[in-house]
Protein backbone atom coordinates (compact mmCIF):
# COMPACT_ATOMS: atom_id res chain seq x y z
CA UNK A 1 0.00 0.00 0.00
CA UNK A 2 1.60 3.39 -1.05
CA UNK A 3 0.27 5.42 2.32
CA UNK A 4 1.63 8.79 2.39
CA UNK A 5 1.34 12.43 3.85
CA UNK A 6 -0.65 14.86 1.83
CA UNK A 7 0.89 18.42 0.77
CA UNK A 8 -1.97 19.58 -0.76
CA UNK A 9 -2.69 23.23 0.63
CA UNK A 10 -5.71 22.95 2.81
CA UNK A 11 -7.20 26.01 1.26
CA UNK A 12 -7.32 24.14 -2.02
CA UNK A 13 -9.14 21.22 -0.44
CA UNK A 14 -11.41 23.65 1.05
CA UNK A 15 -12.08 25.79 -1.51
CA UNK A 16 -13.18 22.35 -3.45
CA UNK A 17 -15.41 21.13 -0.82
CA UNK A 18 -17.04 24.39 -0.64
CA UNK A 19 -18.79 23.41 -3.93
CA UNK A 20 -20.10 19.81 -3.08
CA UNK A 21 -23.80 20.08 -2.58
CA UNK A 22 -24.40 16.24 -2.24
CA UNK A 23 -24.26 16.34 1.19
CA UNK A 24 -24.62 18.95 4.22
CA UNK A 25 -22.28 17.29 5.72
CA UNK A 26 -18.71 19.36 5.84
CA UNK A 27 -16.69 16.20 6.79
CA UNK A 28 -17.99 14.05 3.63
CA UNK A 29 -17.79 16.88 1.77
CA UNK A 30 -13.42 17.09 2.73
CA UNK A 31 -12.94 13.92 2.49
CA UNK A 32 -14.48 13.64 -1.26
CA UNK A 33 -12.84 16.97 -1.91
CA UNK A 34 -9.61 15.87 -0.92
CA UNK A 35 -9.35 12.81 -3.29
CA UNK A 36 -10.63 14.54 -6.46
CA UNK A 37 -7.63 17.09 -5.58
CA UNK A 38 -5.55 14.50 -5.61
CA UNK A 39 -6.29 13.44 -9.23
CA UNK A 40 -9.23 11.40 -8.27
CA UNK A 41 -7.77 9.07 -6.15
CA UNK A 42 -9.43 5.86 -4.78
CA UNK A 43 -11.07 6.68 -1.27
CA UNK A 44 -11.33 3.93 0.86
CA UNK A 45 -15.13 4.28 3.05
CA UNK A 46 -17.94 2.27 3.74
CA UNK A 47 -20.16 5.44 3.56
CA UNK A 48 -23.03 4.78 0.91
CA UNK A 49 -23.53 8.47 0.07
CA UNK A 50 -19.97 9.08 -0.49
CA UNK A 51 -19.87 6.09 -2.92
CA UNK A 52 -23.17 6.95 -4.28
CA UNK A 53 -21.16 10.31 -5.41
CA UNK A 54 -17.45 9.41 -5.88
CA UNK A 55 -17.42 6.71 -8.53
CA UNK A 56 -13.72 5.74 -6.97
CA UNK A 57 -14.66 4.70 -3.88
CA UNK A 58 -14.23 1.06 -3.24
CA UNK A 59 -15.07 -0.67 0.13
Amino acid sequence: MNVRVCDLPFSLVTNLALGEKWTGDPFDRMIVSHAKANGLAVLISSDEKIAENYPRTVW
